[in-house]
């Protein structure tokens, strides 16, 4: 369980639990960073959903795949961050740029019929997160430019190490960043 060091003053703490999907496009260190930010989402009174997009196992995206059918776990997707208050995309670089399954599940979700689908990006607060072999900077810039163009609020500080001993420290860092820049208030008003 991660745990922040230090204790935090009483009456500042989340007002409500806000819920948070914590999208993750691979698996290995990148999913265990993603349950190690939910263990540290709850902590601090967030109610995270993990979602792992390789065992979603989406179709390839295509338009002659869309006109056969369209996927109930795409609709399940879309519900999910439709739902969601903010939301945590974790990610390696693939290449220089974003892993396929995240690229494939954005596909299907912009796809939506009913075209509620970009409400489960705009004005989100979102954070970003990778554990890459490289320096991961590729990847975040792109899904930046991504998410942003698609109306989501990110916040400036990412999680970006290679060290899983240097991850607590920034990821209730960034939960922290996240939880404040939320559009509506989520914290107590001390008045002493």
């Amino acid at each position: 369980m991660i745990t922040s060091s230090s204790k935090e003053p009483e009456g500042l703490w989340l007002v409500d639990q806000p819920k948070l999907a914590v999208i993750v496009g691979s698996q290995g260190d990148n999913l265990k960073l993603a349950h190690k930010l939910v263990e540290a989402a709850k902590n601090i009174n967030f109610d995270p959903t993990l979602i792992d997009l390789v065992a979603l196992n989406l179709p390839l995206y295509s338009s002659a795949e869309e006109a056969r059918d369209f996927p109930k776990k795409a609709q399940t997707l879309r519900d999910l961050l439709v739902s969601s208050d903010a939301a945590a995309y974790i990610n390696p670089e693939y290449n220089g740029g974003l892993p396929p399954s995240l690229v494939n599940a954005i596909s299907w979700v912009s796809r939506m019929p009913d075209g509620n689908w970009r409400d489960g990006f705009a004005r989100k607060p979102t954070m970003l997160a990778t554990q890459s072999g490289g320096s991961g900077d590729m990847m975040l810039s792109i899904i930046r430019l991504q998410l942003g163009f698609l109306g989501a609020h990110i916040i400036g500080r990412n999680v970006q190490t290679k060290k899983p001993n240097q991850q607590t420290l920034e990821l209730n860092a960034c939960l922290k960043d996240l939880a404040l820049s939320f559009k509506h208030e989520f914290f107590k008003k001390s008045k002493k």
